[in-house]
């Protein structure tokens, strides 16, 4: 979900939209490239009742960066 679509949907208002997820507007603005983070994306989402979706990525958690640690020998 883009941050604009978000944005749109609260009338371009950034301190509804933060309202609405119960944040600070400093997290809205540490946001990168037009993209919500997936949580924030299914929060509103669950807010909007479907009318925002949230991408199809942030259904799916990422893939862990480290391995797990093999046992000790």
């Amino acid at each position: 979900m883009k941050t604009s679509h978000a944005l749109a949907h609260f009338k371009n208002n950034v301190s509804a939209l933060c309202r609405a997820l119960g944040l600070k507007q400093n997290a809205f603005y540490s946001w990168k490239d037009d993209t919500l983070p997936p949580i924030q994306q299914i929060r509103l989402e669950a807010l909007t009742k479907g009318e925002l979706r949230a991408d199809d990525d942030a259904w799916h958690p990422a893939p862990p960066r480290f391995p797990k640690p093999k046992g000790r020998k």
